[in-house]
């Protein structure tokens, strides 16, 4: 994936439904933490994320978008999905690495990574701005030059 050989382009739209969408469900595991099913809402949408980054045909929530939302609405503008791609993976480790430490006795820490998870996913989807994103950015770009 060096060197710009992950070409798939995507709606905006597709997008910010799938992170906006992912960012509820998190934070309804978060709203109902104190129970015992929380921490595994948290592991199936880190996987669910985790999927969706290496192939966003995979991803439910594109799923729902393409075949139940994007129908009804005009057909809006497309970008790049290399850069939303790559901090999804990093999302969905962070929810996935969260709900683990969670299972395990380590609920505060783990309630962090998958609360920064959701608030990253929301930044992103609703101001297109994502402090995960610039940081894998950032990295991807030094790698690739070295």
């Amino acid at each position: 994936m060096r060197g710009g050989s992950l070409t798939t382009t995507t709606a905006s739209a597709e997008r910010r439904f799938h992170q906006l969408a992912t960012a509820h469900v998190l934070l309804l595991g978060v709203m109902v933490s104190w129970a015992e099913i929380a921490p595994w809402i948290a592991t199936l949408v880190g996987i669910g994320v985790l999927a969706g980054s290496i192939s966003p045909h995979v991803s439910v929530t594109r799923w729902i978008h393409r075949y139940f939302v994007a129908p009804l609405k005009e057909v809006g503008s497309t970008e790049n999905a290399a850069p939303f791609l790559r901090s999804d993976a990093v999302n969905g480790c962070l929810a996935l690495a969260g709900s683990m430490l969670v299972i395990v006795g380590v609920t505060t820490i783990g309630w962090v990574f998958v609360a920064l998870c959701t608030v990253d996913l929301f930044m992103d989807g609703v101001g297109n701005v994502s402090l995960i994103r610039r940081i894998v950015e950032m990295c991807y770009s030094k790698g690739a030059k070295a």
